[in-house]
């Protein structure tokens, strides 16, 4: 089901789609955070916030703001795949 959008327009419904509620859940694993820096749907502070938050729970963090990426284009596998697997310490030449 959608949590956002205009069937959902007041964020107090939102909770169920927060991430910020799951942080402490199994802090052991270890987290990549990929947001586009051209994002101009989610605010990166929204992923830097994430990021803290995180780290504060105990997770392992890392987190790429690729330059030029929108919100769409992130899920890609040209922008994605080199964050992705540096972070999985595979070479993707």
């Amino acid at each position: 089901s959608n949590l956002f959008g205009p069937e959902y327009p007041n964020p107090d419904d939102w909770g169920p789609g927060d991430p910020f509620t799951l942080v402490a859940d199994r802090p052991e694993v270890e987290v990549l955070l990929v947001h586009g820096a051209a994002d101009t749907l989610v605010a990166q502070a929204f992923s830097e916030q994430f990021a803290r938050a995180l780290e504060s729970a105990g997770h392992d963090v890392t987190a790429e703001y690729p330059a030029g990426v929108d919100h769409q284009s992130v899920y890609s596998a040209q922008v994605a795949a080199g964050p992705i697997g540096s972070w999985l310490g595979l070479d993707h030449r």
